[in-house]
Order: C-alpha cells, then structure tokens, then sequence
C-alpha cells in the first residue's frame, strides 16, 4: 500500500527534468546551504545590474569621501554611512541577500522535497510546498525571480545610496566653497 502511494505521489510530480525545476532545486539547495556564490549566479539578471549598480554607487561614494573631503569629515561621514572596502558586486549582494546561520546538511528526504508537484508558466511549486518564481533570461535560460518585497527592498536600498553619494558631492561642494571662496 505503501509503495503504491508512493509510486503515485512520484508519477503525480512534475517533470524533475525540466528546465525550470532544475533552477528552482538550484535555488532551494543554495539557499540551504548558504552558498551566495550560487544563489547569485542563479538570480534574475535585472536585479544582478540593480546590485552591480549599488556597488558602483557605493564605492563612488567611498572614494568621494576619502579623497575630496578633509580628514575630520571623512572619518565622520564613513562611520555615518558604513560603505564596503572590499569584494565585488557578489559579495554585496550576499551582504544584502544571504541570511546568516549554518549551511543546512540536505538530507535525502530534503532532496525530495525539493522535487516539482507543478510547473505552471513561470512558477514551479515543489512537493516541500516551495513556490519559486522564475523569469527568462536574454539567453532563453530560466532565472530565479526576487520577491516583490526584496525587489522593492533593493530598490530603496539603491535610492539610498545614490541620495547619500548626491549628499557627499553637495557637501564637497561646500567645502570647496570655503575653501576656494567658489559660489
């Protein structure tokens, strides 16, 4: 009776071949794991420009402070507004993204779990109960969508961080005012 069930439950699955489920088992494990590398490799495109752009923005600003403004205001502005000194694009994006704590050992039950019940256009909803959302790619490959939460997260995450490089050039410009007697 068993092995009936579960023959039926593994023939009511979705195809575990398929493209899509292929990326949102990626996805679960990365996540599971806490492996950023991964989870970066396997997020929508759109958002990886959002991220490439913040590092750009944030390391604009960094060097901003520490070459235009005096020493006392470069301490004050970096302890005011903590900018990475180091890592690409990536590794902000695990700073940003990836939540702390130990990787999660899979167990074979686990892996099962991350097999696809659905595939439904662009949603894959696995036997765990794990709905990924996904989008294709410019290469026709599928990528993992961010929720609307994180997107919107990320969003005024760069809107932040461009009003405060927009905030260090209007106080460099103060201070090159006073300095040069500049209007």
């Amino acid at each position: 009776m068993l092995r009936t069930a579960l023959i039926l439950l593994i023939l009511a699955c979705a195809s575990a071949d398929d493209g899509r489920a292929q990326v949102a088992r990626q996805w679960l494990e990365a996540l599971a794991k806490r492996d950023a590398q991964s989870v970066y490799a396997l997020v929508d495109p759109e958002v990886i420009r959002s991220v490439v752009s913040l590092h750009g923005t944030l390391r604009e600003t960094r060097e901003l402070i520490q070459t235009e403004l005096p020493k006392p205001q470069q301490k004050a502005a970096l302890e005011a507004a903590p900018l990475p000194e180091e890592g690409g694009p990536e590794e902000l994006f695990a700073a940003l993204f990836t939540r702390e704590g130990a990787a999660v050992e899979l167990g074979v039950l686990d892996g099962f779990s991350m097999r696809p019940r659905s595939i439904e256009g662009d949603m894959v909803t696995t036997l765990g109960g794990d709905v990924v959302s996904l989008v294709k790619d410019e290469s026709g490959g599928w990528r993992v969508a961010l929720s609307s939460e994180d997107k919107g997260r990320l969003a005024a995450i760069v809107e932040r961080a461009e009003a405060n490089r927009d905030r260090v050039k209007h106080l460099i410009g103060r201070f090159d005012e006073r300095r040069f007697g500049k209007k």
